[in-house]
């Protein structure tokens, strides 16, 4: 036995079968007076939960994120490759960076930022810091130092680089964009849903980086993830939902006991105070559609719902890693699932491990369209069981999405308050009347009842932990650092509901891009374009959001930014306001990808920004019924230019004749606003593409800015070119004065 085994150490399968583990490294536990290994408690789960994902990349530093079912520290090495070759074995390449002492002995744990979510889940995001450069190819390897008092049976590695990979290379590698080279390649995506309809694309996005793997030229720099990475309002209840349910519990260690639900709630007297693994799916969607709760998902689709915490995590655990579904516990339940999509998630688990990936949530994380409206919201909030389950959703986005990327305040509240939730359900345990054993956290196997004490005792803390996280709206938008930087909006959590329709930014939230706008337009940044996140389109199709208007059910959903005039034009002006020529934005959810281009100013002048945006979606989800239907009749009527003029809606700053006094934003005379939209074809003629897909995007930048966009899916798609504006000293140029490669 070791108390070290390397993560990535090259496996003995060079192609390994469906259920090959990721995670075999298993670590043991002496028993009290063990003088052998035959008295040894086995750990119950692999050790490699989900990971390495590569949350920041830049200069001076490399963040890796793992999920482990025991707090190991991990030790990150990076190696540059020799040379500008690559080498095919690992010694040949250089370390040019660590996250520990490398005089440390293996009895030291290594410094990590290690975060506890369930009994048998930490998340955990390991740095090292050293001098990186750009257009340079970097691989890494990780090892894992067993906590005190356990050892890996082995050390024959915890996890087959052949499975995370590309060859010829030896380890999971990244790169980053020169800053003088005035072009980025990057990929985005979003809506992955698991049984949703036709083929993963993240498959097709794997496979273009696999080509492109020593290509620095091609292969994307990084990958934007713009929301709906897991479902959490539609999962499948045969062959997934079991197995989730029972990971999910498993892995916190203890049953999470639901708030009190009332009468109403159709669910029987005897159930309504237990956990949600005893609920039916039926019972789940009825306890959660009930009129107090406040949600408002669609209940023609899968019935299971997510509830717990264990449940959230559980679900990112399977979406994005092979391990859990190997568990014996519940392979039987789901192999024929996995049958399905383990392609997808082989593929999932590479692309995050060789791309650095920058994550914003959406509504499907957490339940559908929410928050749609201030009384809906105060509905939810005023909720215990509608509070709980989405202080579950937004811990577990935390935790698998930001846990190392993230705002601090935003992090420090989520962390705080799972603690309190997390220490409270340990102490309870499980429940005797399931007929299973309470264990608390530092002894394996050890059995005790459980009083009504401890019960009362999470009870209070799961409330605490469910207001405070529900009732945080501070946000958790950031800046991506990247080049030039993304900014990764928040457009789910800091909304303005004071209108009948809702502002996707609020007051509070559009202050803070404002500053970080700002920012960008100051050295060195100057003159690089804007690039931001919005993972609901900014521009989108103006037929389907006027019917979104008078829509209130799920199936049109009423979030399209243009359906509140007074933010929509605020956020364009705020886009415009510091300079900036141009803005990509890149989104998500809607289910088709498209790409077009708004010019926006005053009515009477030149446009100030022309609004690049660009749209990917679904990656598994994509567009059906009534909807597909409706994108090929749209697309016949999407050839030609469309003008909007927006009349009394407050803005910003200067254009034309508007003022800001005292705090107040003056109102614009009618007409004085001005969006001239343009679809460009992205497949053949066709403006709209339905099929799930992966986007592909390069960025050129020089005194103008043009981009191109390519959707990844099951048809081949052609290439859309978008040129940006011209400076105010001459005609577009589409790539000029781009630096050699």
């Amino acid at each position: 036995m070791t108390r070290k085994a390397k993560l990535l150490h090259p496996g003995p399968h060079a192609n390994p079968t469906p259920f090959s583990k990721l995670a075999t490294g298993t670590l043991v536990r002496a028993a009290p007076g063990a003088t052998s290994r035959s008295r040894v408690v086995p750990h119950p789960f692999d050790v490699l939960l989900a990971g390495p994902i590569v949350r920041r990349f830049t200069t001076r530093s490399l963040k890796v994120w793992v999920a482990m079912s025991a707090p190991c520290g991990l030790r990150l090495t990076v190696y540059q490759s020799p040379g500008g070759r690559f080498a095919e074995a690992r010694d040949q390449w250089t370390v040019v960076a660590r996250s520990y002492d490398e005089a440390a002995d293996e009895h030291t744990s290594p410094n990590n930022d290690t975060v506890q979510v369930g009994r048998y889940l930490y998340v955990c995001v390991a740095e090292a810091r050293g001098r990186m450069q750009a257009n340079q190819l970097y691989g890494y390897d990780l090892e894992l130092v067993a906590p005190d008092g356990m050892s890996f049976d082995h050390d024959q590695g915890v996890a087959y680089a052949d499975q995370l990979c590309y060859p010829p290379l030896p380890v999971p590698t990244v790169f980053l964009n020169p800053s003088g080279r005035r072009r980025v390649n990057l990929a985005h995506a979003s809506c992955r849903k698991l049984h949703g309809p036709g083929r993963d694309a993240m498959i097709d996005l794997d496979e273009h980086i696999k080509r492109h793997a020593t290509d620095l030229g091609t292969r994307p720099a990084y990958a934007l993830f713009t929301g709906d990475q897991i479902y959490a309002d539609d999962v499948k209840a045969e062959g997934f939902g079991v197995g989730v349910g029972a990971a999910g519990e498993a892995l916190m260690g203890f049953h999470e006991v639901m708030p009190d639900l009332p009468e109403s709630s159709g669910i029987p007297r005897e159930a309504r105070n237990r956990y949600p693994r005893q609920l039916t799916p039926q019972e789940r969607q009825s306890a959660l559609l009930n009129p107090n709760v406040g949600f408002s998902f669609d209940q023609e689709i899968q019935p299971y719902h997510l509830m717990a915490l264990g449940d959230y995590a559980a679900t990112y655990l399977f979406y994005w890693s092979t391990t859990l579904w190997a568990d014996s516990r519940w392979r039987s339940d789901m192999s024929s699932f996995f049958g399905e999509v383990g392609a997808g998630v082989q593929a999932a688990s590479r692309v995050f491990a060789n791309t650095p990936s920058y994550m914003m949530c959406d509504d499907h994380e957490t339940t559908d369209d929410i928050p749609l409206d201030g009384a809906s919201w105060n509905q939810v909030r005023g909720n215990r069981l509608g509070r709980w389950v989405v202080a579950n959703a937004r811990t577990a986005f935390w935790a698998f999405q930001l846990e190392g990327i993230g705002p601090a305040r935003a992090g420090s509240v989520i962390k705080r308050n799972l603690d309190r939730y997390l220490t409270a359900g340990l102490a309870m345990g499980f429940d005797e009347r399931d007929g299973r054993a309470t264990a608390s956290p530092g002894a394996m196997g050890a059995t005790a009842p459980r009083p009504s004490r401890r019960r009362d005792a999470f009870h209070e803390a799961r409330d605490v932990y469910s207001y405070n996280i529900t009732h945080y709206d501070g946000g958790y938008t950031y800046l991506a650092p990247t080049y030039p930087p993304v900014v990764i909006l928040d457009t789910r959590w800091q909304r303005d509901l004071t209108g009948a329709r809702p502002g996707l930014l609020g007051e509070l939230a559009m202050r803070q891009l404002e500053g970080i706008v700002a920012r960008l337009a100051e050295p060195p940044l100057a003159g690089l374009p804007l690039m931001v996140v919005s993972p609901a389109p900014v521009l989108g199709l103006e037929a389907i959001e006027r019917l979104q208007w008078g829509s209130t059910g799920a199936g049109l959903d009423p979030e399209a930014w243009s359906l509140n005039e007074t933010i929509f034009c605020r956020f364009l002006d705020v886009l415009a306001a510091r300079g900036h020529r141009n803005a990509v934005v890149f989104s998500g959810d809607v289910h088709y990808g498209f790409a077009c281009k708004g010019d926006w100013g005053h009515n009477m002048e030149p446009a100030a920004i022309r609004i690049i945006q660009l749209t990917s979606s679904a990656l598994k989800n994509h567009a059906d019924g009534w909807l597909r239907v409706g994108l090929d009749e749209l697309n016949r009527v999407l050839t030609r230019p469309h003008t909007t003029e927006f009349h009394g809606a407050a803005q910003l700053f200067g254009i034309g004749v508007a003022r800001r006094e005292a705090g107040m934003y003056a109102p614009i005379r009618p007409g004085a606003r001005k969006l001239d939209l343009q679809f460009e074809p992205v497949t053949g003629s066709s403006r709209l593409y339905s099929a799930n897909n992966a986007g592909l995007v390069t960025v050129r930048w020089s005194d103008n800015v043009s981009v191109r966009q390519t959707l990844l899916g099951a048809q081949s798609g052609t290439e859309v070119m978008i040129p940006g504006l011209a400076d105010t000293s001459g005609g577009e140029a589409t790539s000029g004065g781009e630096a050699p490669l």
